[in-house]
């Protein structure tokens, strides 16, 4: 699941930025050029032309943030989730005691390993903006 949605945290990440490259590529040639759409009267049709090309970079920078803001509150679930799947397989099992002293131990397990599961996905999403960015 990490890394699935690594990969569509990426996808958003490089859609936003070619829609960005867009827009700053349409303002470019409006200032280059400014003469000219001043003297023919051409800022209605340019300004709506950087306006469809901004709300497409607006809809691909929520996408961004929501595999963002998905994939944080992944991580802060994890050490949870793990733990009642692991409770739930042993009980389920019938072969493992749930008795206090193997509950607590294992509880004290998914503790020391929370910190290391709450960063997995951030990791994922860092590795996936450093690929766009090369």
């Amino acid at each position: 699941t990490n890394t699935r949605l690594a990969r569509v945290t990426k996808r958003a990440q490089k859609v936003n930025l070619g829609f960005a490259d867009r827009r700053l590529e349409l303002i470019g040639e409006a200032l280059r050029g400014i003469r000219s759409f001043k003297l023919f009267g051409w800022e209605p049709g340019f300004e709506e032309r950087v306006g469809d090309v901004r709300e497409k970079e607006c809809r691909a920078i929520f996408r961004f943030r929501c595999s963002q803001v998905l994939s944080v509150s992944l991580g802060r679930a994890s050490p949870a989730l793990a733990a009642a799947v692991a409770f739930l397989a042993v009980f389920q099992s019938g072969k493992g005691r749930l008795d206090k002293e193997s509950t607590f131990a294992a509880l004290s397990v998914f503790q020391a390993l929370r910190v290391a599961m709450i960063m997995l996905p951030q990791t994922y999403m860092r590795r996936g903006g450093v690929d766009v960015s090369i």
